[in-house]
């Protein structure tokens, strides 16, 4: 019923996410378990995730950087600041309350500046 005013809709999350903060990055893994789910338990979840992962990768240690397929991210600059992004996505859930649109897609440009260039 929290969601019926925004009509039907398909939410995706990743199972793997990089996350960079502090310095340090984190791999994270978004589980699903429950009823009407693929997975019934939170260690199934685990358990297909983690098989998933050791398909990805043969290794978890870091990739030494001559054999890295893409360039270094040095920077990134969004087209809108934090506080326009805020406002942005403000005017979407406001929008949507009043029943303005039944679907949104919030999307932003985002300039990265590598350290080689990119084909």
């Amino acid at each position: 019923a929290e969601w019926a005013p925004f009509g039907g809709c398909v939410f995706l999350l990743p199972l793997w996410e990089l996350q960079l903060s502090g310095g340090g990055a984190y791999l994270a893994c978004h589980l699903s378990w429950g009823r009407g789910m693929p997975c019934a338990s939170f260690g199934q979840a685990a358990a297909e995730a983690r098989e998933a992962m050791e398909t990805l990768v043969w290794s978890a240690a870091p990739v030494p950087a001559p054999l890295q397929a893409l360039p270094l991210v040095l920077g990134r600059e969004a087209a809108l600041g934090a506080e326009e992004w805020r406002r942005a996505v403000q005017t979407v859930l406001d929008g949507a309350q009043r029943g303005d649109w039944s679907k949104v897609v919030l999307a932003q440009r985002l300039v990265l500046s590598l350290s080689q260039p990119a084909e």
